[in-house]
């Protein structure tokens, strides 16, 4: 392991905005900021993400009136958080055991930044080398290459590494 910390791979910029915002204006900010997601916070402190994919589960896909919901409505909680000075292997295993694909970075008591799954996996070669992987099989927290769910386990099936259910239908 190379010894990459979370603070080496977050993203800095991030869209903060207040439970009470609507969710009409987030998602406006959202496009306009070119953001994948926002962190819900009251006095600094983190208590929600919403995504693009809260605002399709939450408003679009049942037909709500986004003027009229606001953000503490549609954000998923509780939100995880991991210290920027923690290293990647925990950030991996934090997120396959809450089951989440981001992480709210912080310093202390101040949000620093977010790390996601996808950029965990980015740097995935370079958290360890092919020679420390078993010949067949992998564990610890790592990203499903088939389905991109984290799981302890993965197996090696036509050079991607998947999960046991990935596993199960490729082979066949």
């Amino acid at each position: 392991m190379t010894g990459l910390l979370v603070k080496d791979i977050m993203e800095r910029n991030l869209l903060i905005l207040a439970p009470e915002t609507k969710a009409s204006e987030a998602a406006r900010k959202m496009v306009s900021d070119e953001a994948d997601c926002i962190v819900v916070t009251v006095k600094g402190r983190p208590i929600g993400v919403v995504t693009a994919s809260d605002f399709l589960r939450r408003v679009v896909g049942p037909g709500k009136n986004a003027d009229t919901l606001l953000l503490s409505s549609i954000m998923s909680k509780p939100v995880i958080v991991i210290d920027e000075e923690e290293g990647l292997r925990e950030a991996s295993r934090l997120m396959a055991a809450s089951e989440v694909r981001r992480l709210i970075v912080m310093s202390g008591t101040s949000i620093s930044g977010i790390v996601t799954s996808t950029s965990v996996l980015g740097v995935a070669p370079e958290m360890e080398s092919k020679e420390t992987m078993e010949e067949d099989e992998t564990f610890g927290p790592r990203m499903c290459e088939a389905c991109g769910t984290f799981q302890e386990a993965l197996h090696e099936v036509d050079g991607k590494w998947v999960c046991a259910s990935c596993k199960d239908i490729l082979s066949d």
